[in-house]
């Protein structure tokens, strides 16, 4: 999965692109092309097993996007957002709840 900006809008792509580091969508992927627009970007890692998503996340947070993760405790594997906050690359890490509080309030 990709998107890519256009002059209609942001479009999603559905790529047939090998697996990346075995992902396959590739979280990193996803997060890396939307890079050109990361300062119009909100980008929430949520729980899943390694450190696919941390690199992409990483790259957004260096250029201007605002990113989130799902806290320890509410994930059923901490892997992906754990990785992301050992990047230092998170403005807010937090539960489902605390979350959707988050997007709700960035959109107003």
């Amino acid at each position: 999965m990709e998107l890519k900006e256009t002059e209609e809008g942001i479009l999603y792509l559905l790529t047939k692109n090998s697996p990346i580091k075995g992902h396959r969508p590739c979280v990193d992927i996803l997060f890396k092309s939307s890079n050109s627009f990361a300062n119009k970007t909100l980008a929430i890692l949520l729980t899943g097993m390694g450190q696919d998503g941390a690199e992409g996340l990483e790259m957004l947070f260096k250029n201007g996007a605002y990113t989130m993760v799902q806290d320890q405790k509410s994930s059923v594997v901490f892997g992906m957002p754990k990785e992301a906050l050992k990047r230092n690359c998170v403005h807010f890490c937090g539960n489902i709840e605390e979350l959707r509080m988050k997007i709700i309030s960035s959109l107003s």
